[in-house]
């Protein structure tokens, strides 16, 4: 047998040993931290502190859209996409829908009573910059699907 083969079973018949630390010499990284589990029972503490209007003004815009290119391109796979893509907006404001559901209960928005400032990461915003930044991409899709319906209307 070669040397090496004689290192490597006697490296591999070496016995185990367990290193015990005493808990009162145990670092941070190795304290259980589920012994005190009230913060696992606290929920979502982030909140959405976006008025319930401009959610509504989003979902609606959506709606506007898939209506209009259904009205515009209904018929065939065009009906079967939009209903995906319908199925997929669905999705986006439940998820939403559903965390509110299963989190503490939210308070009401700063735009809502009276602070017309919404604190964000980049600094305060005015409500209606807040409107805009959520609204913008919405109601493009929207005029979109308007002007591909009129097109429609327009070449038939």
């Amino acid at each position: 047998m070669s040397e090496a083969a004689l290192k490597q079973t006697a490296v591999a018949e070496l016995p185990a040993q367990d290193v015990v630390v005493p808990s009162s010499q145990a670092q941070p990284a190795q304290v259980n931290d589920n012994e005190n589990s009230a913060h696992l029972l606290t929920g979502e503490q982030r909140l959405f502190e976006i008025p319930a209007r401009l959610w509504y003004a989003m979902v609606l815009c959506y709606g506007l859209f898939l209506a209009f290119m259904l009205a515009a391109l209904g018929g065939g796979y065009s009906t079967l996409v939009l209903v995906v893509a319908a199925g997929f907006v669905a999705m986006f404001f439940g998820t939403a829908k559903a965390m509110l559901d299963q989190g503490p209960v939210q308070p009401r928005s700063p735009l809502d009573i009276g602070n017309f400032r919404l604190p964000t990461l980049g600094g305060d915003m005015k409500e209606r910059e807040v409107a805009i930044q959520m609204l913008i991409v919405p109601v493009c899709a929207a005029l979109f699907g308007l002007v591909i319906l009129l097109i429609r209307l327009w070449v038939a």
